[in-house]
C-alpha cells in the first residue's frame, strides 16, 4: 500500500504519438468496415411487415409473387 502514498508520475506526453498513430488507424478502420461492404438495412431501418410463411413442400414463388401483386403489395420482396 506504499504506493499509493508517493504522488503519481506518469509521462503521458512520451508516448502522444503512438496513441494518435494508433488512433487514427483504428479510426480509419472503422470507417473502411462501415463503408466497404456497405450498410445492410435490415427491416428495422427500412421500414415494412415482416411475414414469414412455411410450407410442407416447395413453394411457387411466381404464384405467390402474382398474388402480393394482385393484393396490392407491388414492392413485396419473395
Amino acid at each position: 500500500m506504499q504506493w499509493l502514498t508517493g504522488t503519481p508520475n506518469f509521462n503521458f506526453v512520451k508516448y502522444r504519438r503512438v496513441a494518435m498513430i494508433s488512433s487514427s488507424l483504428l479510426s480509419l478502420l472503422a470507417v473502411v468496415a462501415v463503408f466497404y461492404p456497405g450498410l445492410n438495412y435490415g427491416l428495422d431501418f427500412t421500414g415494412g411487415i415482416l411475414v414469414e410463411a412455411g410450407y410442407t413442400r416447395p413453394a411457387e414463388l411466381d404464384s405467390i409473387r402474382s398474388g402480393l401483386t394482385d393484393a396490392g403489395f407491388e414492392s413485396a420482396q419473395v
